[in-house]
């Protein structure tokens, strides 16, 4: 995968709810080229730390940041994806996934019996903005090293619409 095709928001903005328009935009061109594009808010240990500390400044616990982040990451893919439709998503965290689905005026997560390795299923928006779109799920801490890479090469090849 390219380095550029990782989108990285700053995870203390995203407690503060304070995205600029820049990294939606560019994630958005990349789809637009039809380029994979990863938008992520943790790209290494440090950012949770950031994003924990910011938290903490505003009188938040540590759950309610990470919930905060969730709900303004999957806020953020929304915003991408008004401005691009993507041919699949791959969402990490059930907290993330449940936020994005439901920032795309989805409901649920239509599971279609493959899996792109044990434990990593395939599924399909069933309503909302992106209804019908392929969908993998991973649970943060879970799968091989290659997990992510894996991820997207399957949604790129198998899984298109």
């Amino acid at each position: 995968m390219p380095e550029d095709a990782v989108v990285a928001l700053d995870a203390a903005a995203l407690v503060a709810g304070d995205v600029p328009a820049e990294p939606i935009e560019r994630a958005a061109a990349r789809l637009r080229d039809g380029e994979p594009t990863v938008v992520a808010s943790a790209t290494d240990r440090n950012a949770v730390d950031r994003a924990l500390a910011a938290g903490r400044e505003r009188g938040l616990s540590d759950a309610a940041v990470r919930e905060r982040v969730s709900a303004e990451l999957a806020r953020s893919a929304g915003r991408v994806i008004e401005r691009a439709p993507p041919s699949g998503l791959f969402v990490t965290g059930g907290d993330v996934a449940v936020a994005v689905v439901e920032a795309l005026d989805g409901t649920a997560i239509a599971l279609t019996g493959e899996a792109v390795e044990a434990g990593i299923p395939v599924g399909r928006v069933v309503d909302g903005d992106v209804a019908g779109t392929p969908v993998v799920t991973k649970a943060g801490g879970f799968g091989s090293q290659m997990a992510v890479v894996t991820c997207l090469k399957a949604l790129s090849s198998t899984y298109d619409h």
